[in-house]
């Protein structure tokens, strides 16, 4: 345990080596001490070890001076502490630090004693470490009553000058200072808002771009006082705190003036309107197919790419994460990294510039584009889809995949008599797969068995397939469109089903082949996938989520049940402090929409994880008979919550459906 010097021994203690400083010093006032620092933040900083808590174990003072404190609410319970060498933050159990630490304060960190870690990418000092209730442990925060025992109060001397640095220049050593970017403006997508959400208390990203289209992200807490400030219109300059979260770079303003951008946008306004944007050039997509060696690669900086969107996720025939463009006949995958809402018809800008282009399961796509990467040029733009063959389309396939195409005078033939899953469809050339996701609006449908002309995109995963996108691509050849008999029970539900989600990757919403993963509060958190030990689960939590309430449903395809079957999935619970999950039973509910409208009743016989269990330990349900239930349903795992105190984690794996 470190020695503590007394406050007098502080004041008249002279060391032999001091530390210059850049900022001016003003008379010390009655309640401040002389910092005679023995070394730097980056003396500091040189103690971290990447993955590790590492305990200070030498006597070190650093002074330092707080550039960022918890007044305007950007930042909680945490001081950023900035010297020449660079800055950090330190977390503190206290709220209201800016009563003692303001903006401005010359303060003294008595190192020895400290732990130093850091939390995806940023470097923090704090106290030893703790388990936070997703059971990943984590830097702790400095007990309330040691902070001062651990901090020197120095003079009032103001804030050090913002380093003025560009985007794409902004380092390691940028990370917690203060800098000011100029010449950017926010992109004009994120400029018919607020910078967060005051009213559900959500932390937001706004884009910030620079003349260049180079990107940065503003996060703003919905807690903070800027919260309601609508995000400005025009082009100048930001100061903020730099900070990153893994490979994101992001800034975090402290007041309504860090923020002066009055003057006139780059590029008059930069919105698209047919002709690409400010600092970039336009590739066709068939230059961009082109681009493709084998294996995953990064475009270039200053590219783009301008097509029309010929998917459509509001009939849920493709996830919200994807869309498919097409231009001059040819069309590519873009997989955003979040949910889009773009429409079929939509004539979309993409700047690409460093943007992955790859395959996933054969499929060539534009991987993790970001959604302020993508601008509404127009809509109602519908290409006209290419008459082929089917023989045509599988001889060539990689020249029309990604593209609409019609295939004429072919028949359908159904696995279960509707569309989910897999329909054959022939045309006397070959053969072709049509693909259509369970979820869909038109899943339950019957085909039709007349002699019908089909519209739809070519889609490659493992081998090539079809989409359509409503019953509208399907039209009875010479006649109408044609669909069937209504949806809800024709057919689909299955018999068995071995769900154990290592499909999908770490931190995205859950997917599976059949599932809907939703929720019925607005901006509400869906379930996610996580991973430990290699193991990939469905995760719910409400921890740190500023919604006021998390109601999470994950849905099973629709399943027989009078086939007579059984379940079994295993459950687990971190940092349990309230009963959050629910597994139920539905025979009403018709497969989309919002499910708590249908009528759910509790899984008997089934056990759950609970306080009882323990955390992180998985509880097999055992085999669960669903034999009491008529005609077909779902089976739902239900997650409620709240960020204000219910904030239990439950994890979900290994959903096996079975007969009896």
């Amino acid at each position: 345990m470190m020695r503590m010097l007394s406050l007098f021994a502080l004041v008249t203690l002279a060391f032999t080596s001091c530390i210059e400083k850049d900022f001016d010093t003003p008379p010390v006032e009655d309640n401040s001490v002389e910092i005679n620092a023995t070394h730097t933040v980056a003396d500091l900083k040189d103690y971290f070890i990447s993955g590790e808590f590492s305990e200070i174990t030498d006597e070190l003072l650093v002074d330092a001076i707080v550039v960022a404190d918890d007044e305007g609410g950007n930042f909680y319970k945490k001081l950023v502490l900035q010297d020449e060498t660079g800055g950090i933050e330190f977390l503190l159990n206290r709220t209201d630090l800016y009563t003692t630490y303001k903006e401005g304060r010359e303060i003294g960190i008595q190192a020895q004693g400290l732990y130093i870690s850091d939390y995806n990418g940023v470097i923090q000092l704090g106290g030893a470490p703790t388990t936070d209730n997703n059971g990943n442990l984590r830097l702790g925060q400095l007990d309330d009553a040691l902070i001062e025992d651990y901090l020197l109060l120095g003079s009032q001397v103001g804030l050090p000058e913002a380093n003025e640095v560009s985007i794409n220049a902004l380092g390691p050593s940028d990370v917690s200072t203060l800098v000011r970017l100029c010449d950017v403006q926010f992109t004009s997508s994120d400029t018919t808002g607020q910078l967060a959400d005051a009213v559900a208390q959500q932390t937001l990203n706004k884009t910030l771009e620079d003349c260049d289209f180079n990107t940065i992200l503003v996060r703003t807490s919905g807690y903070a006082d800027v919260a309601t400030t609508d995000v400005p219109n025009g082009a100048g300059c930001v100061t903020a705190v730099y900070g990153v979260f893994r490979d994101d770079k992001q800034l975090f303003i402290r007041t309504n003036d860090d923020l002066e951008l009055d003057g006139t946008r780059c590029g008059g306004g930069g919105s698209g309107g047919g002709g690409g944007q400010p600092g970039t050039v336009t590739l066709s997509i068939e230059q961009v197919r082109g681009l493709f060696n084998g294996s995953a690669t990064n475009l270039p900086t200053g590219q783009g790419i301008q097509g029309v969107v010929i998917s459509d996720q509001n009939s849920g025939s493709t996830t919200g994460r994807n869309m498919i463009v097409q231009q001059d006949g040819w069309g590519i995958i873009v997989r955003f990294d979040d949910f889009h809402n773009f429409n079929l018809g939509d004539e979309v800008f993409l700047d690409v510039s460093g943007v992955e282009l790859s395959e996933f399961n054969g499929g060539l796509q534009l991987n993790n584009v970001g959604l302020s990467k993508a601008v509404l040029v127009s809509a109602n733009q519908a290409p006209a889809p290419k008459v082929l063959t089917i023989d045509e389309i599988t001889s060539n396939f990689e020249r029309y995949e990604g593209t609409l195409v019609t295939i004429k005078a072919a028949t359908l033939t159904a696995d279960d008599n509707d569309w989910a899953f897999t329909t054959t469809l022939n045309d006397g050339t070959g053969s072709l797969a049509i693909f259509t996701y369970a979820q869909s609006t038109f899943a339950n449908d019957a085909p039709p068995t007349d002699t019908v002309d089909v519209t739809g995109y070519l889609n490659e995963f493992n081998s090539p397939q079809l989409i359509i996108r409503t019953l509208a691509d399907v039209v009875v050849s010479g006649g109408s469109s044609g669909g069937g008999g209504g949806g809800g029970g024709g057919g689909g539900a299955l018999t068995s089903l071995n769900e154990d989600f290592q499909s999908n990757n770490n931190f995205d919403p859950v997917s599976a082949s059949g599932w809907m993963n939703t929720t019925n509060v607005n901006n509400g958190r869906t379930w996610q996938a996580r991973e430990f030990d290699s193991n990939i689960y469905a995760q719910a939590t409400a921890f740190n989520d500023s919604a006021p309430n998390v109601d999470a449903w994950l849905v099973t395809p629709k399943l027989d049940f009078a086939a007579g079957l059984q379940i079994s999935f295993e459950t687990a619970t971190a940092f349990h402090v309230h009963q959050g999950l629910e597994v139920l039973v539905s025979t009403d509910y018709v497969g989309s929409g919002d499910p708590s409208t249908a009528t759910w009743t509790p899984l008997s016989g089934a056990t759950i994880a609970d306080a009882s269990t323990g955390d992180n330990n998985w509880v097999p349900s055992g085999d669960v008979s669903l034999a009491g239930y008529s005609g077909e349903g779902f089976v739902a795992f239900r997650y409620t919550g709240a960020g204000s105190g219910n904030t239990s984690t439950f994890r979900v794996d290994n959903v096996v459906v079975s007969t009896l």
